[in-house]
């Protein structure tokens, strides 16, 4: 299983049991703003317990504790949650974004909800929202359940040393798509958040160590080992280790000639560039660039 870059990302571990607004002790995160995201859990009474608290009775998506933040207002206050990678994201690869939100009982829903990647930590020291482009938002409907739980995901490409992750809406309240879906005496949006989750998605592309092009119609040609159709290699070159180029062609193998001329034994060098299925999701492409030396044996 791919490893979860999110430390915490179910809000289990924590500093203290809640006990007022804005106590945000789930461990690692905080708020790149001075808006005031909550902490729930099951070790907390009244406001901020679960599953009952103060905007609604609501049981975690896993174990005993989730935060909450609010997403709408008419005014220009945003709450957004804030925490580490354990790791910087890796220009090129490709990650794989999740976590999952519950609509409070407010008075209003929104569907732009989105995790931004920044290369340094956030601190705005005010209120206002943050216009980011976020790499990942759900955009298909607004999110009015109440009961269950709604899983926003999506895979990018990171640019390369993303070490921070945030959610929220990334919208002032003027662009922000709204539905006053509640009876209730609150002007605002809030959603309960949990199980966050960044992982790198790892794609089955091999190369062979070496080749052997005898005419025996076993490893006679060198080409990348996948086993899907969906497949699409957009470059594929082969040099010598003079660095000459001796082969440049995205769909076909390598035979071992160079100019009608078979080469010798030796040690080459391949670059590949191509489009590959994501395993859960083919619909997905991650892109791939990779180089490499393998054996050419006569």
């Amino acid at each position: 299983m791919a490893q979860n870059l999110v430390p915490n990302g179910s809000f289990e571990e924590y500093s203290h049991c809640p006990i007022d607004g804005g106590d945000l002790s789930a461990d690692y995160w905080t708020s790149p703003t001075l808006g005031t995201p909550d902490y729930f859990n099951a070790c907390a009474v009244g406001n901020f317990g679960v599953p009952n608290n103060m905007l609604g009775e609501q049981s975690a998506f896993t174990g005993n504790a989730y935060v909450g933040f609010g997403l709408y207002s008419p005014y220009e206050y945003l709450e957004y949650v804030q925490v580490p990678l354990t790791q910087p994201l890796l220009a090129e690869h490709k990650y794989r974004v999740s976590f999952y939100v519950n609509l409070a009982r407010t008075k209003y829903a929104i569907k732009e909800i989105g995790a931004f990647f920044s290369t340094t930590e956030i601190n705005t020291g005010t209120g206002d929202p943050l216009l980011f482009t976020p790499q990942v938002e759900f955009s298909d409907s607004i999110i009015t359940d109440t009961i269950g739980w709604t899983n926003i995901k999506g895979y990018f490409t990171a640019q390369g040393n993303e070490r921070y992750l945030i959610i929220g809406n990334f919208h002032n309240p003027q662009s922000t798509t709204i539905a006053d879906v509640n009876d209730v005496n609150n002007n605002v949006c809030y959603y309960y958040l949990d199980e966050v989750s960044v992982t790198e998605i790892s794609v089955p592309l091999k190369m062979p160590a070496a080749f052997s092009p005898n005419g025996d119609s076993k490893n006679d040609t060198y080409y990348s080992v996948f086993f899907d159709s969906l497949l699409t290699v957009r470059e594929f070159r082969i040099y010598n280790r003079w660095g000459q180029l001796i082969y440049d062609n995205p769909t076909l193998g390598w035979d071992g000639n160079y100019k009608g001329e078979p080469q010798p034994s030796d040690v080459y060098t391949y670059y590949i560039y191509a489009d590959i299925p994501l395993p859960d999701n083919p619909n997905e492409h991650a892109t791939l660039k990779k180089q490499g030396s393998f054996t050419l044996l006569r």
